[in-house]
Formats: C-alpha cells, structure tokens, sequence
C-alpha cells in the first residue's frame, strides 16, 4: 500500500466493508473520485509502516486510530481506559483492524477520519488551502 501514498491525486479510503457506515463513506469517495483506491481492511492487511504513515497524516498517534469502546477492543483488554505503545496498537490493528475508529480518506499528504460520510468533502478544502 505505500506506493499508493507517493504523489496520489486519487482518494485512498481506508474502511471496513463489514460496517455499514464505511460501505457508505466508500460510495461518497466514489462519487467523488471514480479512481478512487478503496482498501476494505477486512480483507486487505494493512502494514506498520502503512498504520504510522495514516496516522503521522492524521497527525494524531496510533492508538488514536483504535476504537477503545470496540466490542472486540473490550474482549482483549476487559476496559477501555488503557495506553498503549505504537507497537501495541500496531499489532491490534493487524490482528483486529474491524477496531479501527472512522473510516480514513487520504488525498495528497491529508486525511481525515471520515466521522459522516459527507466529511470527505473537505478534502477538498484542505487541498484549496495549500
């Protein structure tokens, strides 16, 4: 997936197809950009240097792309008020990416957690402000 970072016009969404919000987020990414690359991660692995790369775009840490409140989360860590490492989070999200937070669009160097499908839109915007 890293070659998909290098100088990418396209969207890159990151999404759980199992999720209906994500199957929504990648309809919008779809209208919005028809070469969209969409990665479904409950099919597709997604690497470490990949999870760090989203993440230093997001400009937040790894376990901020974890979902604390996540059934399958509370099933390995019994609660939610927990640190973890970035290898920690690294390996959660390779073995348990269905915990991933918001599905992740990617244009030109910016992401965003797409809370709301129509989030995407803003893509736009921070690509008007460079």
């Amino acid at each position: 997936m890293s070659n998909l970072f290098r100088n990418n016009r396209n969207i890159v969404l990151v999404f759980n197809a199992h999720k209906s919000h994500d199957k929504k987020c990648r309809a919008a990414a779809l209208s919005l950009d028809k070469n969209a690359v969409t990665i479904d991660i409950s099919k597709a692995k997604v690497g470490a240097m990949d999870w760090l790369k989203i993440a230093g775009y997001l400009g937040v840490q790894v376990e901020d792309l974890i979902n604390k409140n996540h059934p399958d989360f509370l099933d390995l860590y019994q609660r939610n008020e927990i640190d973890l490492d970035d290898t920690s989070a690294l390996k959660i999200l390779h073995s348990h990416a269905e915990v991933l937070k918001f599905p992740i669009a990617i244009q030109n160097g910016h992401a965003l957690f797409l809370k709301s499908k129509n989030e995407i839109y803003r893509l736009e915007e921070l690509e008007e402000e460079e």
